[in-house]
């Protein structure tokens, strides 16, 4: 994948309902039906922040990138950036969630 702008797409969210850091890792590695990259999956100990990298490929075989960084400061706080070669996909990811999170989550 190339670098730019137009490969990325990024929106951050408040997660009130969410109760820990690792209950919004499992989460949307759940919800996304993306593989973990580099363990990240896994969560340390006593930590307040967390960085979830995901990989697959979505429809018609386009490979995508999901980065997360979660924050927990007495609610779960995150930014997901997609990234891909489809634009439209990438917009897609970051706010197709955002319509089923309000469920999802609950």
């Amino acid at each position: 994948m190339s670098e730019g702008d137009e490969n990325q797409a990024d929106e951050t969210y408040s997660l009130t309902t969410v109760k820990s850091l690792n209950g919004a890792v499992d989460q949307l590695v759940n919800f996304f039906g993306m593989q973990p990259c580099e363990r990240s999956d896994r969560v340390p100990e006593d930590k307040t922040a967390h960085t979830l990298l995901l990989a697959g490929q979505y429809k018609d075989g386009v490979e995508c990138l999901i980065k997360t960084r979660i924050v927990f400061d007495g609610a779960v706080n995150m930014k997901i950036s997609a990234r891909s070669l489809d634009p439209g996909l990438n917009e897609l990811l970051v706010s197709f969630h955002l319509i089923l999170i309000v469920g999802f989550f609950i």
